[in-house]
């Protein structure tokens, strides 16, 4: 079931950069649900290319209905001969396989929550990557990124700063932890953020992005990025950073996503630029005096004519002389039917050559 290619194209003024939507396809539940026939369908919340043809996903499951899980999907594009950019040709099964601990064991409910994924590497003929986890406030455990090694298992890495750490009046609110992930493509930087605000930095409107040094293990910088403005209501449901593909260390491309309580949901693709941003290591809250990371607006999904899904996972796809592919996946998708849902979008514009925000868009959200 393949979507009607569109001509739209959105263009930001002043920005360089044009964001338009190619294609859309929903998968049947059927098509998620893995080795194991006893598994449901596995909504997705995070994408990841590895080579050949394939991409890493992972299931939004914390072990309600079974084993938290990530799995391998193929996707095939072909390319349109008169304007060289892709659709998909098709999308192969989803191959899900249980996450497992250093000792062999699944995860219990409720200990980790997986929302994105991000390759590291081989290492002796195994699969390194890492996976965010947004924790469950309602048990008391925080969020947290885990080092998996595909045969060895994985465990938690200790990156999270206190302040995000459940306590009475303080830390994550309820299934509103790491949401995000990115990792440079010198594997040697991570960045993770919250969804939506601590408890104490509602007031600010801001959530917390963390630099992470992957070979020292360790948060070396934290700094305050505020989703929105919200493009479906004046007051959405939900509103916050869901997703992030790292450029290079200190530059990024973040999706937001707002929700109206009705089952309409939108998205919003930034280009982020921490430079010039107050490094907020520490601040128990987040005040008025602190500097947010600059955000360029690259364009919002509903004026694409992308169609309306809980887009939770993106990824860069391949290079095209039009520009680069864009590769969304829904945590699941408002056909009752459907598991998931993929779609490509086209962002024009030189992503290598906008090292410097413009003034125009310096401190605004």
């Amino acid at each position: 079931m393949l979507g009607v290619i569109v001509a739209s194209v959105v263009v930001l003024g002043g920005s360089g950069f044009g964001l338009k939507y190619l294609d859309s396809q929903a998968i049947a539940p059927d098509w998620t649900r893995g080795a194991d026939p006893t598994w449901p369908a596995s909504e997705l919340s995070g994408i990841e290319p590895i080579p050949h043809g394939w991409y890493m996903v992972i299931s939004d499951d914390r072990g309600e209905e079974a084993p938290p899980r990530f799995g391998f999907v193929r996707l095939d594009f072909i390319a349109n001969p008169a304007t060289g950019e892709p659709s998909f040709r098709g999308i192969g099964r989803v191959d899900m396989h249980p996450l497992f601990t250093p000792e062999g064991e699944t995860f219990k409910e409720n200990v980790i929550d997986p929302e994105s994924i991000r390759l590291l590497g081989e290492e002796d003929e195994s699969r390194q990557f890492l996976v965010a986890s947004e924790g469950y406030a309602k048990d008391g455990i925080g969020p947290k990124l885990y080092l998996f090694d595909q045969a060895k298992g994985g465990a938690p890495l200790d990156v999270t700063p206190p302040e995000f750490e459940v306590s009475e009046g303080k830390g994550i609110r309820h299934n509103r932890g790491f949401e995000a992930l990115g990792v440079t493509p010198d594997k040697a930087w991570a960045y993770t953020a919250n969804e939506e605000p601590l408890i104490q930095d509602e007031a600010s409107g801001c959530v917390r992005l963390i630099e992470v040094d992957l070979n020292a293990k360790k948060a070396t910088r934290e700094f305050a990025y505020k989703p929105g403005p919200a493009t479906l209501c004046e007051k959405p449901k939900q509103l916050g950073l869901v997703e992030m593909v790292a450029l290079d260390r200190g530059r990024l491309l973040t999706l937001e996503r707002d929700e109206d309580g009705k089952g309409g949901f939108d998205g919003r693709l930034y280009l982020v630029d921490l430079d010039g941003a107050t490094d907020v290591s520490g601040h128990e809250a987040l005040d008025a005096d602190t500097s947010p990371v600059t955000k360029t607006l690259l364009g919002t999904l509903s004026e694409t004519g992308a169609p309306s899904a809980n887009y939770e996972g993106f990824c860069l796809g391949p290079k095209f002389a039009t520009g680069q592919l864009v590769i969304l996946v829904s945590d699941g998708d408002t056909e009752a039917d459907r598991a998931a849902r993929f779609t490509l979008l086209m962002l024009s514009g030189d992503l290598e050559g906008a090292n410097e925000s413009s003034d125009e868009h310096a401190g605004q959200p």
